[in-house]
């Protein structure tokens, strides 16, 4: 999909005009047409979210022709990832040109004067249509972590300066792909950790750090690592293939053994008798004893019965299994009456089981009522969190976004969702139904990102505690992956989500809490006598409270420069 066309360009990325924001002027979401708030700067406090976390919908609408969205990131109050989408949703038609220019002044727009974005991840195709615009905003961003997917020649001086300014980064996970005719540039092989040693010499909090893909020159290396041992911060680093030269072995020995703050390091090397060991080692393997066996990769050959009726039983009685993996292979088996039976029991049986979390599939030509079925399935589990439907055929994916697309917003609990393959429709039409997929997706997962954060403050906060609200009292299926979020036992989080909860069951607590009044309701009493707000006594109030949301009262955004 080419989705630069019309488009001034520069070899592969992409230019961008002068009058880019006048581009903005009056955009609105092309499903909605809500219209985007672009002008108001950033109000994130340590205390409150940015407004535009309740913008995310608009936001994203206009987002999505560039493939790019934005989410909340869990455990946190109202930080946000940005991301490519690109390779996880199906390839449709090109957007139009002004669509896309919109979407990518806002992407700008956003990195650069939004503080509240603190994780960035850029994909092989982002990172080389927008290289410009990255380079550009970097250095006014706030990022905390970022990734970075990219083909290695298109890595300029220009990225590289941006990444050393990068001062405020927790962690960076680079990873470059090698694309013929060209090899990696020697220039980049010496400016990337030059740029790199920069970094680690001027910030105080990098404390995680990835590089994979990339040969790196030697004496820019040594300097590299004279650094990192340096660094009283770094603890978490990744080495990938062939980074670090044979000739480097005696430096990286040197800062294995004197690096001050060091606890994991990977290391991968060509060499067979490098002197350097590696200090992680892959965790052994359990026998497939059925109390251990929580994730399954199998091969179903497509049309046999046994091998699927086999699956099935499994399937229905494990309660240990938190990941299915499978890959329908092809294979020579007679017709079966009727054809789609050993598809069938396997997602009957999926209905049926409630320990799967993450569910993967790679399909191949299956008909429309088989994935249509599976669709179902996947809408109204409970427990399932994360699903990938990968379609290396041109059909299947049709059929299943078609049919996962009507009603997925009823679904509350299906937290991320990976799509792969070829849509063979309109662009408004494929973009619609993939978007409300994903948009219904990003909605959970906010969700539980917002009640995660109500361990993180003694001080009552509306938004965290309406979303714990919401998940304790509708969407209790999620307390799970709520626990696991704010690192507590299973058997705990209820108790405490109820005693946080119950700092909201009072009349004057509700009231303060959702901005009503500042200390405790007072009403004027009536001529005629009869019973206000504030005579409820105790009884009747938790009646009504019964039924009554904190998200019910829509909440006033104040803008800082309106306080």
């Amino acid at each position: 999909m080419d989705i630069n066309a019309d488009i001034p360009a520069t070899g592969d990325a992409l230019v961008f005009s002068a009058n880019q924001w006048a581009e903005l002027e009056g955009a609105t979401g092309w499903l909605t047409g809500a219209v985007v708030d672009y002008h108001s700067p950033c109000s994130v406090t340590p205390d409150r979210p940015c407004h535009i976390v309740g913008k995310l919908v608009a936001l994203n609408e206009l987002l999505f022709p560039s493939r790019m969205q934005l989410q909340e990131i869990p455990g946190t109050r109202g930080l946000l990832a940005l991301g490519s989408m690109n390779d996880s949703v199906p390839s449709m038609a090109e957007p139009p040109n002004l669509r896309l220019r919109q979407s990518t002044s806002l992407m700008r727009r956003l990195l650069k004067h939004h503080k509240c974005i603190s994780t960035l991840y850029v994909g092989p195709l982002h990172f080389q249509q927008y290289m410009s615009l990255i380079c550009d905003a970097l250095p006014y961003s706030r990022l905390k972590k970022l990734r970075l997917l990219c083909v290695d020649r298109l890595m300029s001086e220009n990225g590289c300066a941006a990444l050393s300014s990068l001062t405020s980064l927790e962690e960076l996970d680079c990873s470059f792909i090698s694309l013929p005719p060209s090899s990696f540039s020697r220039y980049i092989s010496a400016e990337f950790p030059a740029a790199l040693a920069a970094l680690v010499q001027a910030s105080h909090s990098l404390g995680v750090l990835r590089i994979e893909g990339i040969i790196m020159e030697e004496h820019a290396t040594k300097n590299l690592l004279l650094y990192l041992t340096e660094s009283g911060v770094l603890e978490d680093v990744t080495l990938g293939r062939r980074v670090v030269p044979e000739t480097c072995r005696e430096e990286l020995a040197h800062y294995l053994m004197f690096a001050p703050s060091l606890t994991s390091f990977s290391f991968e090397a060509d060499c067979e008798n490098t002197e350097i060991a590696v200090l992680e080692a892959a965790a052994l393997r359990r026998l497939p004893d059925h109390d251990h066996f929580t994730y399954l990769f199998l091969n179903i050959p497509r049309g046999n019965l046994a091998v699927s009726s086999a699956l099935a039983q499994y399937i229905q009685s494990t309660s240990v299994l938190r990941k299915l993996e499978l890959d329908t292979v092809m294979e020579y088996i007679p017709e079966l009456e009727p054809p789609d039976m050993w598809w069938r029991v396997i997602v009957q049986s999926l209905s049926k089981n409630d320990s799967i979390k993450e569910l993967v599939l790679y399909v191949y030509k299956m008909s429309d009522i088989g994935v249509e079925s599976l669709a179902d399935t996947v809408k109204q589990s409970t427990n399932i969190r994360k699903l990938a439907f990968l379609d290396s055929g041109t059909t299947s994916v049709n059929a299943f976004v078609n049919r996962l697309s009507v009603d997925i917003m009823d679904n509350h609990t299906l937290l991320g969702v990976l799509l792969q393959g070829q849509m063979h429709q309109g662009c408004l039409d494929a973009s619609k139904k993939v978007f409300t997929i994903y948009e219904a997706t990003r909605r959970n997962s906010d969700l539980l990102a917002a009640a995660a954060a109500f361990t993180k403050t003694t001080e009552l906060d509306r938004r965290s505690t309406a979303a714990l609200e919401r998940i304790y009292k509708l969407h209790a299926e999620l307390l799970e992956d709520l626990a696991e979020l704010v690192e507590v036992n299973v058997a705990e989080i209820g108790g405490m989500a109820h005693r946080h909860l119950q700092r909201t069951a009072g009349l004057d607590e509700f009231m303060r809490i959702t901005g009503v009044v500042k200390e405790r309701v007072l009403c004027h009493p009536r001529d005629d006598g009869c019973t206000q707000l504030d005579d409820l006594h105790e009884d009747c109030w938790g009646m009504v409270r019964r039924y009554l949301m904190l998200d019910d009262v829509e909440e006033v955004v104040t803008h800082l420069e309106n306080l």
